[in-house]
């Protein structure tokens, strides 16, 4: 993972992302947060590879109300997207203030069966 970078890595940070698209015949609407705290694991040293197994319980209410989440859908009228953004932060000159390299990985939430 860090092979040929001449930093270590100082921090991996994961955030549970979502993206809500409102599809309306004259534009549309989009809205972007994070839902979950980052959760940081330690990084790695320059020139090193890390295989590492990362799990959390991601949350299942909305963070400011008891509301559970919406699930992942697209339908002709809105979309709301799910993501897992892990960032890889560096440690070296003028990357101490930067939130990082971020990899974004798409996760889809089914609803509750009924």
């Amino acid at each position: 993972m860090n092979e040929k970078s001449t930093y270590p890595i100082q921090t991996f940070k994961f955030k549970l992302y979502r993206k809500v698209i409102v599809k309306n015949q004259q534009e549309l609407t989009e809205t972007e947060e994070y839902l979950q705290d980052a959760r940081t694991l330690y990084g790695c040293a320059a020139k090193t590879t890390l295989e590492n197994v990362f799990t959390f319980k991601l949350c299942s209410y909305e963070p400011t109300e008891k509301v559970e989440l919406a699930p992942s859908v697209d339908t002709p009228l809105f979309e709301i997207k799910y993501s897992i953004r892990a960032f890889i932060q560096l440690k070296g000159l003028f990357v101490e203030n930067r939130q990082g390299t971020c990899i974004e990985f798409p996760i889809i939430l089914a609803g509750q069966p009924q």
